[in-house]
């Protein structure tokens, strides 16, 4: 894989300990209420031995279920090859917990099937919005050398000839020229970092 620029990894970086850091941190708070509170709670003599192992267990593991989204947190920067394209229209509620024919509508999701340049092959969902805008629903096609960068919900299609121009790996802005760094964010653009092929 080519080298990234500073501000890319940096950026990963950073998405990375968003991922991490509210964990840590509430699984310190739960030790330390656990090492001061544990045994008055649930003395060990009343609810039998094993069960301050059982609910400690579970005090420490339950922050993990609510805290961290798996999908985000192995996600990895990748370039590889579409080899696969779904374009689907769903039904969708503007509330789902309070369904309503005036809140129903239409969406079209894309969801890409990526060969990385290791091997492994990526299921990634790349867009999905209301089914009126259709713009994006041509953008993928199967054989599109695509990159992605870890921490952002960004899937890049890198364009074959200069006059394509280049999105950001990490906004998704429309740049129109290769002078290297995103007009809306500021990114250095990936397009400039690889040959074209």
């Amino acid at each position: 894989m080519k080298q990234l620029s500073k501000d890319l990894k940096s950026f990963s970086r950073k998405a990375f300990l968003k991922q991490i850091l509210p964990l840590v941190l509430v699984e310190i708070v739960v030790c330390l209420l656990l090492s001061f509170f544990g045994d008055s709670v649930f003395p060990p003599d009343r609810f039998g031995s094993g069960f301050p192992i059982l609910y400690k267990s579970i005090a420490l593991v339950l922050p993990l279920f609510i805290l961290i989204k798996p999908r985000r947190l192995f996600d990895r920067t990748f370039f590889g090859r579409v080899e696969r394209v779904d374009v689907k229209t769903v039904s969708d509620f503007e509330r789902r917990f309070e369904p309503s024919l005036e809140g129903h509508y239409y969406r079209n999701e894309i969801t890409l099937w990526i060969k990385t340049d290791e091997g492994k092959r990526v299921r990634k969902k790349v867009y999905s919005e209301r089914a009126k805008k259709a713009e994006y629903l041509e953008q993928y096609k199967v054989g599109d050398r695509v990159f992605h960068l870890y921490g952002s919900p960004v899937v890049v299609r890198l364009p074959e000839i200069e006059a394509e121009g280049l999105d950001c790996p990490v906004c998704g802005g429309k740049n129109r020229s290769f002078d290297g760094v995103c007009t809306c964010c500021g990114h250095t653009l990936i397009g400039t970092m690889e040959k074209l092929s």
